[in-house]
């Protein structure tokens, strides 16, 4: 495993089987930039069989026409019958660049940290404010 993998992965349990890591991928000058083709068609699989999906994100550096890994996923999300919540600006347009609808998913948040820490249970400062 290269260095820069190696260091995404410290502290993570790379055995576990809940856990799936990018198999391979695309580079650019030693920088990875998007998923690979075997990754976006296993994470592709996985979400053919999910009931509910949670997506916080681009695959990769869409902005540079890194974008396929991205693709597969977001067409595996939207072609889902699983109930789907995505967030985050990021995700909103990238889905945009790809012409997928966001009628595709169940729901859809422009705030992808603050939809993460909601679904956490944390509270959110603006719905506190507005509780009292």
């Amino acid at each position: 495993v290269d260095e820069n993998i190696q260091e995404l992965l410290n502290g993570l349990d790379i055995n576990n089987p809940k856990l799936k890591i990018p198999t391979d991928w695309n580079e650019e000058d030693g920088k990875i930039l998007d998923i690979g083709s075997e990754t976006a068609s296993m994470y592709a699989e996985i979400i053919r069989q999910a009931r509910l999906i949670i997506w916080n994100g681009p695959m990769g550096m869409f902005e540079k026409d890194f974008i396929e890994g991205t693709r597969a996923v977001a067409q595996a999300i939207a072609d889902s019958s699983a109930e789907s919540i995505i967030g985050g600006g990021d995700t909103i347009a990238v889905l945009g660049k790809l012409g997928i609808s966001l009628d595709n998913f169940s729901f859809v948040s422009i705030g992808g940290g603050a939809m993460l820490a909601f679904l956490a249970g944390q509270a959110l400062p603006g719905l506190v404010a507005l509780e009292s």
